[in-house]
């Protein structure tokens, strides 16, 4: 760094990153004592977004940590990464900082200690990886900052851990089915999702059958369901991820042609929003917009269903109650004037007709 000093006025300009000790001192006078002050100034090194969305820190496999001797600690004060930064820090009421414990391999955080996390773009999650040890486990972090550039963790108990994972990219799920959301996604690259269940979706007569796919891995241009217990899931691009086999959702870039009926995720009653499942996203099945980053069913036309409700799912295969094809020529309508996929309890309009339900 440079400092310059122009009346009262001192700058200081950053040129690359590390420290730079500044030294103010005054001679002695008949009224003073003569003073020296030193200062230290820490320059970071610029964050760089991640390019694959995603950065790990394994803190047993970095300096000055694992050259410590075998019983050796260190306190923790800060970590430099490339797309994020972490500033360790203990709460005004306590004297013991966050360590690094060579002898077990972990860093230890005490009751009130925090960890800031400044990334290089706005983080969506945060993954601290705990010990096996369920004792040494803090199961009620608090996390505050999520879906900006700076995060806070902070440690309800003493806990350890080894390394921390840092997501910065994320899908949001609306749709609801019991306590489950939902979404259709797709990518220009594959991606690789955290804690969300990933299913294909294929057609068996008048039922689909969903298929859990363990990788959670999703290839480039392809179309998929995910399942969370949450408003977000979070993925990770990787290099390539497997064909999915058996797979009639399509990725909402590609164009809909052929002899098929096309469906959206969607509410058969959209006011209760109730009876998730796919219908048709334009009337007879035609195609429509689908949504950027999600995806649609393309379904052979043959099919004749004019949507498909979810049941519920299991872990395995899973087949979906269907809308039978008898009822795809009906013409349903609210009181208001709004056309619907489905009668539920009221007073509806039918080919014409009123109709209580």
């Amino acid at each position: 760094a440079t400092v310059t000093v122009s009346g009262s006025t001192v700058t200081v300009n950053a040129l690359a990153k590390g420290e730079a000790t500044i030294t103010v001192s005054a001679p002695s006078t008949s009224n003073y004592y003569a003073v020296e002050k030193s200062y230290v100034l820490y320059v970071s090194a610029p964050l760089t977004p991640a390019e694959n969305g995603y950065e790990t820190v394994d803190f047993t496999q970095i300096e000055p940590y694992c050259s410590l001797p075998t019983n050796g600690s260190a306190t923790m004060e800060k970590y430099e990464g490339a797309s994020f930064n972490i500033v360790f820090a203990k709460p005004q009421s306590s004297n013991t900082p966050t360590k690094y414990y060579k002898k077990g391999d972990a860093v230890r955080a005490y009751t009130g200690n925090t960890m800031t996390i400044t990334g290089a773009e706005n983080i969506l999650g945060v993954k601290v990886n705990y010990v096996s040890d369920p004792e040494f486990v803090d199961s009620e972090e608090e996390s505050t900052g999520l879906g900006t550039k700076e995060v806070v963790i902070t440690s309800s108990k003493t806990c350890r851990f080894t390394s921390v994972d840092v997501y910065y990219k994320g899908v949001d799920l609306s749709a609801t089915d019991g306590t489950d959301y939902y979404a259709t996604f797709s990518s220009d690259k594959a991606v690789e999702f955290v804690d969300a269940t990933v299913y294909t979706v294929d057609v068996n007569g008048s039922a689909l059958v969903l298929n859990e796919v363990a990788s959670k891995q999703v290839p480039a241009h392809t179309g998929v369901l995910i399942k969370t217990a949450s408003t977000k899931a979070l993925y990770n691009y990787i290099d390539a991820a497997d064909a999915l086999e058996n797979n009639k959702l399509v990725a909402a870039s590609v164009a809909m042609e052929g002899n098929k009926k096309f469906y959206k995720l969607a509410y058969g009653d959209w006011e209760n929003k109730a009876d998730l499942g796919f219908y048709w996203g334009a009337d007879n099945g035609a195609a429509f917009t689908a949504k950027a980053g999600g995806a649609y069913l393309a379904v052979p036309a043959a099919a004749g269903v004019k949507a498909f409700i979810f049941g519920d799912l299991g872990d395995e295969e899973t087949a979906i109650n269907s809308v039978e094809a008898d009822i795809a020529s009906e013409e349903i309508y609210d009181l208001s004037g709004r056309r619907v996929s489905k009668a539920v309890k009221g007073l509806y309009i039918i080919n014409g007709k009123k109709v209580v339900k």
